[in-house]
This record gives C-alpha cells, structure tokens and sequence, in this order.
C-alpha cells in the first residue's frame, strides 16, 4: 500500500472510530431517535471539518525540530515546504517557487546572499544524482542567485558529489541535514 493510501486509509479509520464513539454516547444520552439522527449529522459534519482543518494546520505548522523519520514520510511537496521553513528558523528569508522551477524549489535570502535550493525528498535507499546538481546550478542564473544548494533527506552518488564540487554548489546529506536540525533548530526552539 502506497503511503498517500494509507494515509487515506487511517483518516478513514479515524472517522469512522470516532463516528462509533460519537453514536454510542448519543445513544445512551437521547433517545428520541430523530434528535438523535439530527445531533450525530451535524456532530458528524463539525467532526469531519474540524479534523480536515487540524490536519492541514498540523501539516502548515510542522515542527521544524523533527526525527528524520517524520521527514521520510513526508511527500515531496511537503518536504519542500519544510525546507523552506527550516532556512526561515535559520533566519533566512525564504520562499518556495512555483511548480515549474527552474531548478529551485526555495529561494532563500541572508546578508544579501541569494542561494538557490533544490530539495529532493528520495527513498533513503535511493541516491541523489547528477540532475538535481545540474539543476540547482542552472537555477542560479535564471534566479540571479550567489549560491546553488542541493538537500536532500537521503544521500548524493559519488558524481553527483565531484559535480557539486566543480561545479561550487553545496550539497547537504541525510547526515548533515539530521545535524543541522539537532545542532542548530533545536537549541533555537
């Protein structure tokens, strides 16, 4: 099952829990059934809303100083956005770019350094390659950026790393991501 399913299946089986917990206590307290038929539509429809409404908010405001594991369950876009937000805890001014990117998906601003960032959320079993080096490079002309980075959640192949080098842009690793956010996000929080 693919983690965008079972995500849907969880939510389903949140609701319909919930649901049954809802019904049994409405059961118990009213008995006139169509009061009761009533309370639980609109319980139903305030429950199914306001869990809508957390989980986008929960998902707006990830905490930044997470496990690696959260990161490795997030999708791409929600990875872009975190990264987004982590250069804003580091103090940077950032922003996502649209879906069609140019090889950046955050740009993020410090002491009038432009930095271009390609965030690629993989399998950790599967390495960065050479692409996404070449992406982040092109994107700094195109942005009329100072620095081209690379992040990623998983790790770079041996190319992709004396790319990067050659090519001045700098690549951060699961390690060195899992590090930044230790050493530098969570004494900040």
């Amino acid at each position: 099952m693919s983690r965008r399913r079972k995500k849907e299946f969880n939510h389903v089986v949140f609701l319909l829990v919930f649901l049954s917990i809802i019904l049994s206590i409405t059961k118990h307290v009213w008995t006139n059934i169509f009061f009761t038929s009533l309370i639980l539509v609109e319980l139903t429809i305030v429950m199914i809303l306001g869990y809508f409404w957390i989980q986008r908010f929960i998902i707006k405001s990830k905490d930044i100083c997470t496990e690696i594991s959260i990161i490795d369950d997030m999708e791409a876009l929600d990875f872009e956005i975190y990264v987004r937000d982590l250069y804003i805890k580091l103090g940077y001014k950032a922003k996502t770019t649209p879906i069609h990117d140019f090889g950046a998906d955050v740009i993020a601003t410090k002491d009038n350094v432009k930095y271009c960032i390609q965030a690629k959320h993989y399998a950790t079993k599967n390495k960065v390659g050479n692409k996404a080096v070449q992406e982040a490079f092109g994107s700094i002309n195109f942005y009329n950026a100072d620095q081209g980075i690379v992040i990623t959640n998983s790790n770079f192949t041996s190319s992709a790393i004396k790319l990067a080098a050659k090519n001045g842009i700098i690549l951060i690793n699961r390690k060195q991501l899992q590090s930044l956010i230790k050493n530098h996000l969570c004494q900040l929080i």
